[in-house]
């Protein structure tokens, strides 16, 4: 499984956050509408679920485990699908039953090979996901 470096920066205050991005010379890539479904996998393993994900451009199916808190805490393994509603059929042929749906909306920018990510969804404060190659981040910047 590959490891994802990512560290969530929780309640942000959004102006402030694009501000700072512009600042730093960060470049906006676009926004999007996500929709996910998320699934346990059977039998249940705790901190191990698959996860499809769409924005309308590229979808993907991701076996996600969280091993610890970390920035490189957890792993994933992600696959293309070339479509949604095909790929949440053959899971359900499969046997599995989605545990949740969600939907949010993502701003996202690069800075120096960075991905960070303005996530907003429904019902809790906004957030912004920062994730590179390695550890050796410059989050001392922010």
């Amino acid at each position: 499984m590959n490891t994802e470096f990512e560290v969530k920066i929780l309640a942000i205050d959004i102006d402030e956050i694009i501000v700072k991005l512009a600042e730093l010379g960060a470049e906006k890539i676009g926004e999007k509408q996500q929709r996910r479904f998320v699934y346990d996998l059977m039998p249940k393993k705790e901190n191990l679920w698959i996860r499809l994900r769409t924005d309308g451009q590229k979808t993907t199916m991701t076996l996600k485990e969280i091993q610890n808190d970390k920035i490189d805490g957890t792993k994933e393994i992600e696959i293309l699908v070339d479509d949604f509603d095909k790929t949440k059929i053959f899971l359900e042929k499969l046997g599995y039953e989605h545990k949740s749906y969600q939907e949010n909306r993502r701003t996202s920018y690069i800075l120096d090979g960075v991905e960070i990510e303005i996530d907003l969804w429904p019902l809790i404060p906004p957030y912004v996901e920062i994730e590179g190659k390695s550890v050796d981040m410059k989050l001392n910047e922010w």
